[in-house]
């Protein structure tokens, strides 16, 4: 994005102090707005898609601003050193919304990012300020980098008010974090005019300090039947999270009777006392994986379809420090391994997914990645 990359080189989440928006009451679920950045037309779009965003969202006339800024700068970065690349925008929560921007590329990479977040350094004879200005104006930032293979950026801006001092997110907390990349691929269609994106895929997390649930689904198909079989899944899992995965499957093979159906799986991160672990129920084709350190233990689902013929069962994995875990729809290849992205799990969940998600997305068809950590 920025130069010839050497080493690989990633930045731990930064985030500007203040009081961080509060975890929302409700199941997130939210999908981003996706922008091709190969021009100044892309570069444009990422910058009002983003200010739109930020303004729909109620955000301060300077707020949104810095939204449209990080959009601005993040495209220009990707059109001058990757030469194209792509932006993904959403808005997250309601009653505290933050806008969160990913830009993503497979240029060089960044040869010393630290110099380069500081900002005066480029290898392009530029002024080099691109990343030191998206940092300062991001409440939440963070990059990883490797060489051969492009830069992934996170960036959130948030309503509430940015203040001038920064320290290290704090990942040794018990509490689990996650992040989630869904993208449907354009298709005409029946339902809607012709190339509007129309997703099967569906996906939820909620998280409690003792508890998070996990959900991925994919409708049976394409079109709207299929998106409204994975939509219904979560709609249940919001009304029923309460319940163990293998109960709340349970409910969805009943719930999706009568529809396209879906495949299924739903986690669940348990933080009690010592006893962590990870429930997990799921059938059909979602695939997950809990990865700590150099190992992947790779969890069941089951065959079968949710609301068709589905055999349900639940099994228990550890959970030990440090894990993350991984679910994902079969829009996304599964021969990745994170052994090829050294220090990719100690960057924020948010961008773990988008990295995967850019370089292993099968070419037709949705796809959805889910981390939690």
């Amino acid at each position: 994005m920025l130069s010839q990359a050497t080493s690989s080189t990633y930045a731990a989440p930064v985030w500007r102090a203040g009081k961080e928006p509060a975890p929302s009451a409700l199941v997130e679920m939210s999908n981003h707005s996706l922008i091709d950045i190969a021009g100044a037309a892309g570069a444009d779009e990422a910058r009002r898609v983003s200010l739109d965003l930020a303004r729909q969202a109620a955000f301060d006339d300077s707020v949104a601003e810095r939204a449209a800024l990080i959009a601005s700068e993040a495209a220009a970065n990707i059109l001058k050193h990757a030469g194209r690349g792509q932006m993904l925008v959403r808005v997250i929560g309601e009653t505290s919304p933050v806008v969160e921007i990913l830009a993503l590329d497979r240029g060089p990479g960044i040869a010393h990012l630290s110099a380069a977040i500081r900002g005066g350094y480029s290898t392009s004879g530029a002024a080099g300020l691109g990343l030191c200005a998206i940092s300062r104006a991001s409440n939440l930032f963070d990059i990883y980098s490797r060489p051969g293979q492009g830069t992934a950026l996170l960036a959130q801006v948030w309503a509430r008010s940015l203040r001038h001092y920064a320290t290290m997110r704090d990942y040794s907390s018990p509490r689990v974090k996650s992040g989630a990349i869904s993208t449907a691929r354009l298709r005409a269609n029946s339902d809607g005019p012709p190339g509007a994106p129309m997703i099967s895929d569906a996906w939820a997390t909620k998280h409690q300090p003792s508890r998070s649930l996990i959900m991925v689904a994919n409708g049976l198909g394409q079109g709207a039947e299929a998106a409204g079989a994975a939509t219904e899944a979560v709609r249940v899992m919001e009304e029923i999270h309460a319940l163990s995965p293998a109960e709340i499957l349970g409910v969805v093979h009943e719930a999706l009777n009568g529809t396209r159906g879906a495949s299924v799986a739903v986690a669940e991160i348990r933080l009690l006392g010592g006893a962590h672990e990870v429930r997990f129920a799921g059938v059909g084709n979602i695939a997950a994986r809990v990865v700590n350190g150099g190992k992947a233990h790779h969890l069941i689902s089951l065959n079968g379809i949710a609301g068709y013929d589905a055999e349900i069962r639940e099994f228990t994995y550890p959970w030990p420090a440090h894990s993350s875990l991984v679910m994902h729809s079969d829009g996304l290849l599964t021969h990745w391994n994170t052994e090829d992205y050294p220090g990719l799990l100690a960057s924020h969940p948010t961008l773990i997914a988008a990295v995967l998600h850019r370089d292993f997305k099968g070419g037709l068809d949705d796809a959805t990645v889910v981390v939690a950590k």
